[in-house]
């Protein structure tokens, strides 16, 4: 997955930002290798943009910050779903109301990220591969969209080839209730949403090991070898 948004972000002739990257828009082969469908929403971006502004079209909970509170539109607006689907597939659970990334964040703040894991699978899982991958999914959802890695550092990092040498602060939430969404919003669920976002000022003090080692495929997570 996070080699097919390097590709739209990064080695496509023309950048391409999918703009609504969620689980049911991630599909598998018949070999288990995740596809990227529906570009419905993508949008084409010229070379020498560094944003783009438009209208807010996508699927609540996915929605990074700055793109649906203002509209403004980068490739890390992908790179922030990225995080919040995977975190979705290490702990079995929705982001529903943005509970998923509070909950990981408060874990990964007092080093109990193998408490995320989803308790369905047992211990069958590699310790250090959901550190890896949930340091990371925390890196693509900080708050400032500068603040996250181009989708071509997250492949390095998932692969090992790199270290992981940034610590993320807590991260960007965006919090929901029930009353009607601004006019400018498009989403792809219902109901209709309103928008505040929390302030994300609180970094996280305590020291994080460089992390070493890599996942080769996310099924690796679940099924060491």
């Amino acid at each position: 997955m996070a080699k097919g948004l390097a590709y739209l972000h990064e080695e496509s002739h023309t950048q391409i930002i999918h703009r609504d990257i969620k689980p049911s828009n991630i599909l598998l082969d018949d070999q288990l290798n995740p596809v990227i469908p529906d570009f419905g929403l993508a949008r084409l971006v010229k070379d020498d943009a560094t944003h783009v502004n438009t209208g807010v079209a996508g699927t609540i909970g996915y929605l990074a910050p700055e793109y649906a509170l203002n509209g403004v539109l980068s490739e890390k607006v992908d790179v922030f779903s990225f995080g919040l689907v995977t975190l979705e597939v290490v702990t079995g659970k929705q982001n529903v109301y943005s509970r998923l990334l509070t909950w990981v964040w408060e874990k990964y703040r007092d080093e109990k990220s193998l408490e995320l894991v989803d308790e369905k699978l047992g211990n069958a899982f590699a310790p250090e591969q959901v550190i890896r991958v949930v340091h990371v999914a925390l890196l693509c959802t900080q708050e400032n969209p500068k603040q996250r890695p181009t989708m071509y550092r997250v492949t390095l990092w998932l692969s090992g080839m790199t270290d992981i040498l940034e610590i993320p602060i807590r991260p960007a939430f965006l919090g929901y209730n029930d009353s009607t969404a601004p006019a400018r919003v498009s989403i792809h669920q219902s109901p209709s949403t309103s928008f505040t976002c929390s302030q994300s000022t609180n970094a996280f003090g305590g020291e994080v090991p460089w992390i070493s080692g890599g996942v080769l495929s996310m099924s690796e997570i679940i099924d060491p070898r």
